[in-house]
């Protein structure tokens, strides 16, 4: 019985346990399944869901796997390409609920992806970061998760050893400093036309890469670039403006290169050590070969220069040790070939060097063939086509091993003699006498320096225009200098730095009429400097070259006849108040009264054409300066800091006419009114033509500028910082506002900006806080506005852009709070990023119906609202109508108020329409509730709306702590 009763009991807990289990709830399926962009699957949550289970598919191999996840979402990246199905269910947290049923199957399809790393940059683009698991061929998509792919950064692929193809995605505009550096296998890689800018080293040491194609697009082949490249055997150059330094050293697979007439810059070292390099043809646009740019290239033995060159300069050491080159021919054009630029060319043996060569450097050929074969015929000179080089007698000693005493006379050149070379004859223990003949045009730097004997030298039957730097320096013995013929005749205009310094025998020279300049210290440590007149002015000729070491110069009366001042003159003279004299002066020098920090006026000849760089500079007690009317330039730094000179008067400066009837105008050139921060006005003549870099800034007093028409350039920084500038007239005939040119002049309230400008350079108008209107006059060609133009120009309330307008930059306006409209017109093909960001009370109207797709997809990322579809003025600065359709308005909300646009010299009275058959006047708020189809006519009264007056600063309190602004 007992026994039953269990069983009884037994039977009833099954029974209920599982009419239990028939009544349990079961979870509620997954919804509002997603995949993203990312390949991250989504689902909502589940209430009570402890885990979810992902079921994969792979419908290729028809097998199924399961994963777990707490979370509500799953990244499919680590799935193979391919097509997969996916289903979900939510598994109970309580043993009282059941699972899920599983979700309706979605279908899933994995692209391909390169296995790089990449990271979204501004939640518009991606940047591959790091090669990640790529290997073999990469190709590097236009599209990576719904978004272009733009470039490959710094150091993307350095040392990934298992790539061997890149295709590089169209959308790719940078490639960045060492992207591909040290990839071992890489082989070839394929760059988009598009492609902007390949960093330093980006396929450094990438010995397998047998050749490459440049996009037309890259116009610079920076430094490294194609470094020890060893297998590249092939460029193919695109448009290429400037190749840089050492973009293919060590590639000694080149066996033949054409450098394209693209390229205008060679830099150093271009081609170093390309030791199977066998010849180079130099495009006709290269200026300059650069130093040791084909060094130690041993199979050189061919340079060809394209027809009409226009090479300069050969920079030192640039063919150095080429040993198979055995011809040069030099293009005509050249006019310096450097330093050891044809050093230890041991095989060469012919060279011609063209007319125009005016300098060959030393050691330029030291070595060449050529030297032995001299040195074996015994000759006296070694000659480098037309020019000396090397002057084999100078160590000759006597039977008793004394130095055989030479004189050389003009008979011992060949007729056809052009030059002598620097440092020719230096060192010529024996040479006593030396005569130039006729044919000789250039005398190279230490031409004849340090010869010890040397007592007699005779250039008055040369051609020499110049006696170059240190040309006779340290030779004790000189005491006779002949430079003019018996007639007073001389070809010479220049005599350089320390041409005859520690010559110590020299007494007496007669400086030609014709020396228009002589340099530093020419004559110092010479008899002539030992010698100063009673004041303490040393004297050669009629040339003031210096002053006594230990003189006090106050007031100065120079003497009667005197012609000229050398460089450097009276530098650091600090006690000279005044020269007396000095408008008799025809020829002044470089830096002649630099640092005479007491000099206080000067009054200069009037047949003077050039006030040479840094004459004046920091001569900070200078307050007058009578400029002559044949003032043709202003150099650099002329009057750098001169910090009292209150009125610049330059309108009596009128057109100089050269020799050949050509007329010149003025040129002031970089920072020659520096810092003057006394100036309070400027007069310019009429005649002026372009303003250099930094050329007035910081002149911090001045108020009013009126820049002439026939002024075509305003250099970059001109008048930065002028910050008590309030009116500015720009000229009709100026093209070009250089970069940051009016940056800071926080007191200029309008500007108008003439219809030849052709471009408004980066920061042009860098936060000049108080300018209210900016007027730009249409007319042709092209107008650019450059990045950060008109940046931080907080008062800025009107601004009238032309039809000729083709971009505006980055930043452009940002941050002008009070500007209400701006009017863009349907040849404005690129707005930069950012062009008007805090620009808050802004509305844009645009002539294009949307924003063209060149515009940055951030210029408007401060969301103002815009009217697309405008019609404008023929002038295309003001809005005459807009019809609207359903894209008329953008970033329509109701913190966008709409803002009335402008118009010069007219104020804006409402929008007309015909509404339903009736008139109707929308106020500027209201054009966005316009229906479609409603054509908008703007109304404009005469006279301009009044500007909004910023508040003053608050003055500080008397006796308020000021220490802080003192520091």
């Amino acid at each position: 019985m007992k026994k039953l009763k269990t069983l009884l009991i037994f039977v009833f807990t099954v029974l209920v346990l599982m009419i239990f289990a028939s009544c349990k709830t079961a979870l509620s399926a997954p919804t509002g399944i997603t995949i993203d962009l990312n390949n991250t699957l989504s689902w909502r949550a589940v209430a009570g869901a402890r885990r979810y289970v992902v079921e994969i598919t792979d419908l290729d191999e028809e097998k199924a796997k399961d994963y777990s996840t707490p979370k509500v979402n799953y990244s499919l990246n680590f799935l193979d390409e391919g097509d997969y199905e996916i289903r979900i269910k939510a598994v109970a947290a309580s043993e009282s609920v059941k699972d899920s049923e599983w979700t309706e199957a979605v279908v899933f399809k994995k692209t391909r992806e390169t296995g790089c790393i990449y990271k979204l940059v501004n939640n518009i683009e991606y940047h591959i970061v790091k090669f990640g698991s790529a290997s073999g061929r990469v190709e590097i998509e236009d599209i990576y998760r719904g978004k272009p792919v733009t470039a490959i950064e710094a150091g993307a692929f350095k040392g990934c050893r298992d790539i061997e193809e890149v295709i590089v995605g169209n959308n790719v505009v940078t490639i960045g400093d060492n992207a591909f550096y040290n990839c071992p296998a890489l082989r070839s890689i394929e760059l988009p036309e598009g492609l902007q800018t390949i960093g330093a080293a980006a396929f450094h040491s990438c010995p397998s890469l047998t050749s490459i194609t440049i996009p037309n697009s890259i116009k610079e082949i920076p430094a490294d670039t194609f470094a020890y490249c060893r297998a590249l055997t092939e460029v193919k150059w695109g448009g290429v403006v400037s190749i840089g330094e050492s973009a293919f050293s060590n590639c000694s697979g080149l066996t033949s290169i054409v450098i394209p007439d693209t390229v205008q810059t060679l830099s150093a070292k271009a081609f170093f050590e390309a030791k199977n390099l066998k010849s180079v043809t130099i495009g006709k646009n290269v200026q300059s070969i650069g130093a040791r740019a084909f060094l130690s290239c041993e199979s050189l033995t061919e340079i060809l220069f394209a027809e009409g060159a226009a090479l300069t300069s050969i920079e030192e050491y640039a063919f150095n040790s080429c040993t198979a080159l055995t011809i040069v021919n030099l293009p005509d054009g050249l006019t310096e070939i450097g330093e050891g630029a044809f050093y230890l060319c041991d095989a060469l043996q012919n060279v011609t060097i063209p007319d125009s060569v005016q300098y060959v450097r030393r050691y330029a050929f030291s070595g060449a063939g050529f030297y032995a074969e001299a040195a074996l015929r015994g000759d006296m000179f070694i000659y480098a086509d037309n020019w000396v080089v090397h002057y084999t007698k100078k160590q000759e000693k006597d039977e008793n091993g004394a130095f055989t005493i030479l004189a050389i006379e003009k008979k011992d050149f060949k007729s056809t003699t052009v030059g002598i070379a620097d440092y020719a004859f230096i060192d010529s223990e024996g040479l006593e006498a030396v005569e130039i003949p006729k044919s000789v045009k250039h005398l190279g730097e230490h031409a004849f320096s340090s010869c010890g004997k040397l007592y007699r030298v005779d250039l008055s039957a040369s051609s020499i225009q110049e006696i170059s730097e240190r040309a006779f320096a340290s030779c004790p013995l000189l005491s006779q200098v002949y430079l003019q013929n018996n007639r007073g005749e001389s070809s010479i205009l220049r005599i350089g730095s320390y041409a005859f310094y520690n010559c110590a025998s020299l007494n007496l020279i007669t400086i030609p009429t014709s020396v228009v300049s002589i340099g530093t210290y020419a004559f110092r440590a010479t008899k002539i400097w030992d010698t100063p007149d009673e004041s303490g002015v040393i004297y050669a000729g009629k040339w003031v070259v210096g002053y006594a070491d230990d003189a006090k110069l106050v007031d100065v009366a120079l003497k009667e006849g005197t012609v000229g001042i050398s460089d450097y003159a009276f530098y650091n003279c600090s006690t000279l108040k005044s020269v007396t004299g000095l408008a008799q002066v025809k020829n002044l020098g470089y830096a002649a009264f630099y640092k005479c920090s007491a000099l206080e006026r000067v009054a200069l000849n009037s047949n003077i054409t050039v006030i040479q760089p840094y004459t004046f500079y920091k001569c900070t007690a200078l307050f007058d300066v009578a400029f002559p009317d044949s003032l043709v330039v202003i150099g650099r730094s002329a009057f750098y800091k001169c910090e009292t000179l209150n009125e610049l008067n330059l309108s009596e400066v009128w057109t100089y006419v050269d020799d050949e009837g050509n007329e010149i105008g003025l040129m002031i050139d970089d920072y020659a009114f520096y810092g003057c921060t006394n100036i309070e006005s400027i007069l310019f003549s009429e005649k002026t033509q372009s303003i250099g870099d930094y050329a007035f800034y910081k002149c911090s007093n001045l108020r009013a500028l009126d820049i002439q028409d026939t002024i075509t350039h305003i250099g970059e920084r001109a008048f930065a910082n002028c910050s008590a500038l309030e009116t500015l007239s720009i000229g009709e005939g100026v093209d070009y506002i250089g970069e940051r040119a009016f940056q800071n002049c926080a007191a200029l309230k309008e500007v108008t900006i003439p219809a030849n400008i052709q471009e408004i350079g980066n920061y042009a108008f860098y936060k000049c806080t108080s300018l209210a209107v900016v007027n730009i006059e249409d007319g042709e060609g092209e107008l650019r506005i450059g990045n950060y133009a008109f940046y931080g120009a907080e008062n800025l309330q009107r601004v009238y852009l032309p039809e000729r307008l083709t971009s505006i930059g980055k930043y452009a306006f940002k941050g002008s709070a009070l500007l209400q409209s701006v009017v863009l017109g349907k040849n404005v093909t690129e707005v930069g990023m950012h062009a008007f960001y805090g620009c808050k009370s802004l509305t844009i109207y645009v002539e294009a119906e949307a924003a063209p797709t060149t515009w940055h997809q951030r210029w408007n990322s401060s969301y103002r609202p815009v009217v697309f579809g405008c019609t404008l003025s023929e002038d295309g600065t003001y809005v005459v109508s807009v019809t609207v359709t359903e894209n008329t308005f953008a970033n329509v909300k109701e913190a966008n108020i709409f803002m009335s646009p402008k118009c010069s010299g007219h104020a804006f009275a409402g929008w007309s329409a015909t509404v339903n058959g009736e008139e109707k006047i929308y106020q500027a708020n209201e054009i966005a509730t316009a229906p479609v189809g409603t054509t908008l006519t703007a109304i404009w009264d005469k006279g301009d709306e009044p500007l909004v007056e910023l508040p003053k600063e608050e003055p500080e309190e008397e006796g308020a702590d000021s220490s802080s602004a003192a520091q």
